[in-house]
């Protein structure tokens, strides 16, 4: 599994549902690099997005009743729609799956940590004032692989891109 997310130099992540700035690059590198892929959530960051087209969407949540299935929630309605009440139903049903990115939210990431082998951070440079949503992140487990800086001023804050790698067995 692969962990894809932005968060700023003190981990903030969001507020109110809602990304804390406008980085129309790092969105761009978001979708190109969920595409076609399997994306894990939790209930609150998928009635935050908008529709993710080519996207299988995987949402964990404690206010399902099954502990697998397909529906609606938010009043949307999706192809290639999961919910699950357990990680382990979840994790069992994609451990043999490639391409599967966690994107959020602070509690699901948490909890799907241990199980991550990849993570590609979006690094904001920037303090967020107003925020309800951070996350720290233990990285010492981690390789760093690429970073890529991105500037461009159509971007609210200068970013970079990191891609790091588990250096340490797998927990589970």
């Amino acid at each position: 599994m692969k962990l894809i997310l932005a968060i700023d130099r003190k981990g903030v992540m969001g507020n109110e549902g809602k990304l804390p700035w406008k980085l129309p690059d790092d969105l761009k590198h978001f979708k190109q690099e969920t595409y076609g892929s399997t994306i894990v959530m939790g209930s609150g960051t998928f009635c935050s997005l908008p529709t993710l087209p080519n996207r299988k969407h995987i949402v964990l949540s404690r206010k399902i009743n099954s502990s697998k299935g397909k529906g609606t929630i938010c009043g949307m309605g999706k192809q290639d729609l999961f919910f699950y009440n357990s990680i382990d139903s979840m994790l069992d049903d994609l451990k043999d799956k490639d391409n599967v990115y966690l994107i959020g939210g602070a509690n699901v990431v948490q909890q799907l940590f241990p199980h991550v082998t990849e993570a590609i951070i979006t690094h904001v440079d920037a303090d967020i004032e107003v925020y309800d949503t951070a996350i720290n992140l233990d990285l010492s487990d981690f390789t760093l692989c690429s970073s890529v800086a991105c500037s461009d001023p159509k971007n609210e804050h200068p970013f970079h891109i990191n891609r790091y790698i588990r250096s340490s067995p797998r927990k589970r």
